[in-house]
């Protein structure tokens, strides 16, 4: 999949996650967190470029490397965002890290799933 048409799937399911969102907080199923469409946002733009990233890698060697170095560089940058909303909006915390756990789990499903296609192709 070309990355301009994954980063188009990535933005559907960034909708999708939305839309479930403020569903479920109109539902009263769960607190809508504070930052939900900044979050979806950043997922979806971090996600897509890491694709973009990964999918000009050539060599099966330096794919392995690159691939686990975005992991690490994911980690690090949502980690650095948590802390950063528990600075700005304590009282949102634990709906905000959820969210983030949730998005994270459910785009590193989705590249993972695609790039495992990609390179079962090549």
């Amino acid at each position: 999949m070309k990355p301009f048409s994954f980063s188009v799937l990535t933005a559907f399911v960034g909708a999708a996650i939305i839309a479930f969102v403020f569903w479920g907080g109109d539902k009263q199923w769960f607190t809508v967190p504070s930052m939900t469409i900044e979050m979806i946002i950043i997922n979806v733009l971090v996600t897509a470029l890491i694709y973009t990233w990964l999918f000009k890698v050539t060599t099966p060697d330096r794919f392995v490397n690159s691939y686990l170095l975005s992991i690490v560089l994911k980690l690090l940058f949502y980690t650095a965002l948590l802390l950063g909303i528990r600075l700005i909006a304590p009282t949102t915390l634990v709906a905000n890290a959820v969210l983030v756990m949730v998005c994270y789990f459910i785009f590193t499903v989705l590249e993972v799933s695609v790039l495992f296609l990609k390179v079962n192709r090549d």
